[in-house]
């Protein structure tokens, strides 16, 4: 098979936006919490809102992704309703910093954005760089494996049942 370039290189604008906006979202954001008064400890909160948001919800986005049946795939209706919408929430952060509240939900949306898309966007990648049948239902895995890192006792069982499915098709060696 033929390596296709075109989509390598627009799937990378996929990983271009998840590694430019966690630089500039974490240097960003704390100047502005700390200008509207916050301890140091709300703001350490704040800024560990992203990973409490995805130990649920790449999880749960990776299996729905990997049953995800459309007219544009598995993976593109995530990748096209989570990148938007961390981006426009991203945009709105400047404007809003000077309201906790309309703060706290610009940095809301853009967590559950980039939630939406990440697994995604990650498993994309990987069918465009190896498309064998063993890699693509794995978004729900690969979801796993990132909560396993988190919390490795809340995940060995699905982490389990991903390395049963990679060595053997069968269905039974799960059950």
């Amino acid at each position: 098979m033929k390596f296709d370039w075109k989509k390598t290189f627009v799937l990378g604008f996929g990983f271009l936006g998840i590694s430019v906006v966690w630089p500039l979202f974490n240097s960003l954001i704390p100047p502005f919490l700390e200008d509207l008064g916050l301890s140091a400890l709300v703001v350490g909160f704040i800024l560990t809102w992203d990973n409490l948001i995805n130990m649920f919800l790449q999880p749960w986005v990776g299996a729905r992704s990997d049953r995800t049946r459309s007219r544009w795939g598995r993976r593109k209706p995530w990748l096209m309703a989570g990148a938007p919408l961390a981006a426009g929430f991203f945009i709105l952060v400047p404007f809003v910093r000077t309201n906790f509240v309309l703060l706290a939900l610009a940095i809301l949306g853009t967590n559950i954005g980039m939630a939406l898309f990440r697994s995604p966007t990650s498993l994309t990648w990987a069918i465009c760089i190896h498309p064998s049948s063993a890699v693509r239902p794995m978004a729900s895995s690969i979801s796993w494996a990132g909560l396993a890192a988190r919390s490795p006792s809340s995940a060995a069982a699905p982490c389990s049942r991903w390395a049963c499915r990679c060595r053997s098709s069968s269905a039974r060696c799960c059950s």
